[in-house]
């Protein structure tokens, strides 16, 4: 018995039959293993609700083995995939509820978000209101999860209907690159966070879905660290300058056709779109613009096609840059 019980089996029982000392030892060895068994309970319960503050991924990055181990100044460097996502026009839609009903719809949607990003191997590392900001080892991953995410809206969107509450539609961004991820602050206060350019530049793409009219950016550097094994549909989006950055950043949309009729249309001139976008990275811009015309003709809510068609227009009135290769500048 004694050898069960130092084992960990605390789910042992003595069988109680006497009424002398050896009696209530047997009874104050039952309540010894019940306390145990409860106190172990409970620290394991503690440990999984510091979990829900602490990802117990960023703690396994850390290299620790509990999140007691962490301690201000921990950090590591890796490289990662960032997802950015948040929802469109949340202010205007907040406004016209309650502090209860925001609560209540946050944690509707959060609640269908983050199963499908933990499905894919990846972690939330912070909420930042209805934003979402998860991590990924594999590119390819948090491509596929982005993707989920926009079918799972889908759902959610049915439901919203059928409760009689309007659609929401959301943006998503994901780049990949060098973090460093670590522990601030001091020893009343700990934080755990990511430091780089590149959490930025995530973000940034998720705020341009809204100027390109699509769902899901990705960049270039995501899709060469595997995000181009994903599966996905995507198309190119052409070339943006960073800030900081020496070489332009590629830019790419994800597509799900089955998403809506927009995206399905996408899907459909897909080829013609990335040709058009071919000719006018190679300053052919008469022939992109007619191609960009033609697929805004077959799909109005194209809103990358009549961009693109816009600024083909503007180049043929003032003219073509020397040195000209599609870059955009944008402020977005």
């Amino acid at each position: 018995m004694v050898n069960k019980i130092t084992s960990g089996d605390l789910d042992i029982n003595v069988a109680l039959e006497r009424a002398d000392e050896l009696g209530e030892l047997g009874e104050g060895i039952n309540y010894m293993t019940r306390s145990l068994r409860d106190y172990i309970k409970h620290v394991m319960e503690l440990n999984a609700a510091y979990f829900r503050f602490v990802p117990k991924n960023f703690v396994d990055l850390l290299g620790k083995e509990s999140v007691l181990s962490v301690a201000p100044g921990d950090n590591v460097s890796r490289n990662m995939a960032v997802l950015f996502s948040d929802i469109r026009s949340f202010t205007s839609l907040s406004e016209k509820m309650t502090p209860q009903e925001n609560f209540n719809f946050i944690n509707s949607y959060l609640k269908r978000m983050g199963p499908v990003i933990r499905e894919n191997s990846g972690f939330i590392d912070k909420y930042i209101g209805d934003a979402i900001m998860a991590l990924f080892e594999s590119a390819e991953r948090a491509v596929g999860s982005a993707a989920m995410m926009i079918e799972k809206l889908g759902e959610y969107n049915g439901h919203r209907k059928s409760n009689g509450y309007e659609p929401i539609s959301i943006g998503i961004g994901i780049h990949f690159g060098p973090l460093m991820l670590g522990v601030i602050g001091e020893n009343e206060r700990i934080n755990a966070t990511v430091i780089s350019e590149d959490v930025n530049i995530a973000s940034r793409l998720e705020g341009l879905c809204k100027h390109f009219g699509a769902y899901i950016i990705v960049s270039g550097d995501a899709m060469a660290a595997g995000g181009n094994a994903s599966g996905v549909e995507t198309r190119p989006l052409g070339k943006i300058a960073v800030h900081g950055r020496g070489a332009a950043l590629e830019l790419f949309e994800v597509l799900v056709p089955s998403y809506d009729e927009r995206s399905r249309l996408k899907s459909e001139t897909r080829a013609a779109f990335t040709d058009a976008i071919d000719k006018y990275n190679c300053a052919n811009i008469v022939d992109a613009m007619a191609s960009f015309a033609e697929i805004s003709k077959r799909n109005p809510d194209d809103r990358a096609a009549a961009l693109f068609t816009q600024k083909c227009e503007e180049l043929i009135k003032t003219g073509v840059p020397e040195g000209f290769d599609g870059t955009q500048e944008l402020n977005e």
